[in-house]
Order: structure tokens, then sequence, then C-alpha cells
């Protein structure tokens, strides 16, 4: 009779492609095979190791943020207003020209650290889609250790005798023994891979997040403050170009800051 009770028991859900594995599952077992009973149920999947470059792909990510927000607070549009209240000896001397080649400069050294963000956030994805195919993989290998427990079990109920030291006199090595050790050990397996499908879905979550904050920045945040940047370079006598200058450079600081 068919385990549909196991199949319930372990949430594999029955289909006519589940059915017919598991009866495959079940007619390979040959408990007279030695080699046969310790392999049975093998996972053939091996994930990617990649907690090691996931977790060195977002610390670069964030000292690369660390860097960019001391930067940012280097050309801050407020010197701009400093010069437009400067008094007549600030200009005498220059020092309100000074200012402004002294933000000039801070601004040019940030598009060269932006530069390198596209860089990393395709790094980034690489991991994701990686965790990904570990994700759909893993999963298919808990299916697949489920249709063996069931099979395992199945085979076992239909078979009592089977492999038994009162059968055949196998004495400390029988084979049922090694047999049940190994479905023990399958389960073991699975209950390992649960956390590790949760240990996935958490590097995604962090991955995903970032990566979505990463993209507003540079497709929304950093335009606009180039934009207003560049209106300062024009015009940074201008109480409303500061002004919306100062909004965008706080936005832009704020939103890399919560990375």
């Amino acid at each position: 009779m068919f385990p549909n009770t196991l199949c319930q028991k372990l949430g594999l859900e029955l289909s006519p492609d589940i059915e017919a594995r598991i009866k495959k599952a079940k007619a390979s077992i040959d408990l007279m095979d030695t080699l046969n009973v310790g392999r049975y149920g093998a996972p053939e999947h091996s994930k990617h190791d990649i907690g090691h470059e996931h977790n060195e792909a977002v610390d670069g990510i964030s000292g690369a943020i660390t860097s960019l927000v001391s930067s940012l607070e280097a050309a801050d549009p407020q010197l701009a207003l400093k010069r437009k209240k400067s008094g007549w000896f600030a200009r005498f001397t220059g020092q309100d020209a000074l200012r402004k080649v002294e933000y000039v400069r801070a601004t040019e050294g940030i598009d060269q650290q932006l530069a390198e963000v596209p860089v990393r956030i395709e790094r980034l994805e690489k991991i994701v889609r990686l965790l990904d195919e570990d994700y759909r993989a893993l999963l298919e290998t808990q299916r697949e250790l489920k249709i063996h427990l069931v099979a395992g079990q199945w085979f076992l109920e239909e078979n009592p005798d089977a492999g038994s030291e009162s059968a055949h006199g196998y004495g400390l090595n029988a084979p049922r023994d090694r047999f049940n050790k190994r479905l023990q050990n399958l389960a073991a397996l699975m209950t390992s891979n649960d956390a590790t499908l949760h240990q996935i879905q958490l590097l995604q979550a962090n991955s995903i997040n970032m990566l979505d904050r990463l993209h507003e920045i540079t497709t929304v945040l950093v335009p606009s403050w180039r934009a207003h940047r560049m209106g300062l370079y024009v015009n940074d006598q201008d109480y409303e170009a500061i002004r919306e200058a100062t909004k965008a450079h706080e936005a832009l600081v704020e939103s890399l800051r919560a990375l």
C-alpha cells in the first residue's frame, strides 16, 4: 500500500511524477549490495560556498559608502553660502575663491568614487544569482531526500525480514541495521538543509535590500545631486540654487548612511 501518511508527515506533495520517483527509489534498494546501502539517497547537489564571498562584497560596499559619505561631507553646498556671506576681506584675500576650488575638487573626487559603485553592484548581483541557484537546487535536494525516506520506510514495512540478522545471520553488520542508520542520516541531513535554506533566505534579503537602495541612489539621487551641483558651478551666489543643492546633497548622504 502506498505510504500516503508518511508523505503527508514529511510535507511531500504527491503528484504522478513524485509517486513514480518514490517507486523508482524503492525499486533501487538492494540490501544485499553493501555499497548500495551506504550510498542510498546520496544528494547530487553541492552548493556554492559563497558565504565568505557575500560578506566580502557587502563589506566592500560598506567601506566604499563610508568613504563616499566622508567625501560628500567635504563637498557640502553650504560652502557656497559661506562664499555669498563672505565679506570684502575674504574676497580681497581670495578665501572665497579658495572655497569654490575646494568644493570643485571635492565633487570631482566623488565622481571617481561613484564610478566604482556599478562594479560593486554587479559583483553583489552575481552573488544573488548564485544564492537563487543554491536555493532552488537545495529545495530539489530536500524533495529528493523526502522521496528516498518515504521509499526506504515503505520498503522496510513491506519487507520486515529483509537484511535482518535473524533471517540471514549477518551478525553485527546486518544490512537492515545499516539501512535504518542510513535513513536516520538522511533525515538529519534534511534538518540541516532546512537551516541552510533559512540562512540563504537571510543572505538574499540582505543583498536584495542593499541592491534596491543602491539602485535608487545611483538612478535617482545621484543624478539629482549632479544636476544641482552643476547649477552651483554656474552660479554659486543664488540662494535658491544653494537651497536645492543642499536638499539633494542631504538626501544622498542620508540614503548612503542608511545602507
